[in-house]
């Protein structure tokens, strides 16, 4: 499984969302050399933050992910 709590530092956070535009740009098709904003490429592919996935659930810097933490109706 995998680490489901933890402290996620902003450097942590800069470099999620580095990793996760280095894999957005070249499937939108452009480059770095385009200067296209973020928010144009989640715009024209349709996502969402890789970031937003993940909740800060009391305020003191501790992540929770949504993911780990939903339930299914029977």
């Amino acid at each position: 499984m995998g680490q489901k709590t933890g402290l996620l530092t902003a450097l942590q956070r800069r470099r999620i969302e580095a990793a996760e535009m280095k894999l957005l740009r070249p499937l939108a098709g452009y480059t770095l050399y385009d200067h296209k904003t973020n928010d144009s490429l989640r715009l024209e592919l349709q996502t969402e933050y890789i970031l937003d996935k993940i909740t800060n659930t009391d305020g003191t810097g501790f992540y929770t992910c949504k993911e780990c933490h939903k339930t299914e109706s029977l």
